[in-house]
């Protein structure tokens, strides 16, 4: 029985340890479709940089070339902050509660480490298998984990605009993009 796969973020902006995360992903399981799901805002988070309509356009340029990965609006037509489970809870109808087993959720390992506080943490780790990508971190027993190196982040690009860190198929359109709006603020 083939399961699936969410990959949720705010890819503000996308990068390239997020395609790589997916890459490396597919190449150790075999899913039946793995959705990567920008949010409308991070319930965590004030605001985001970027509009979700350029994040969800970005994603859609740098994952169509991977046949079973789906880049979904689903949290973006919510128009408000997300969380998780809610998400997990309308996959699970997309794809027909049930059919695929628990879903496979991509995390990296600074949320990995917070999961439990999480809103319906319990309820979420019965129906998912999170799979923590990790740098040195420890993160909780019982997840599993792929070792993974990514010195940078979405905030660190913000920061320090570099192109190298960017990923071809969007790199022109993020990099004037942020150039821009760095200039405004």
């Amino acid at each position: 029985m083939k399961r699936i796969a969410l990959f949720g973020g705010s890819f503000d902006p996308i990068h390239v340890c997020h395609e790589l995360m997916v890459s490396k992903f597919l190449e150790l399981y075999d899913v039946k479709q793995l959705y990567v799901v920008p949010n409308f805002l991070n319930p965590e988070k004030n605001t985001s940089f970027a509009p979700g309509d350029l994040r969800l356009k970005w994603c859609k340029a740098v994952f169509e070339k991977y046949k079973n990965v789906i880049v979904s609006d689903m949290e973006l037509k919510e128009k408000k902050p997300c969380y998780t489970i809610d998400t997990v809870h309308k996959i699970n109808l997309e794809a027909g509660k049930q059919r695929y087993g628990k879903i496979f959720l991509i995390i990296g390992a600074d949320n990995g480490a917070k999961i439990s506080t999480w809103k319906n943490s319990d309820e979420l780790l019965n129906i998912v298998e999170p799979i923590v990508f990790r740098r040195n971190e420890d993160v909780f027993e019982g997840f599993k984990k792929i070792d993974f190196e990514c010195p940078f982040s979405s905030a660190d690009f913000r920061n320090d605009p570099n192109p190298e860190v960017i990923p071809i198929e969007v790199r022109d359109e993020i990099m004037n993009y942020y150039k821009e709006k760095i200039c405004l603020n």
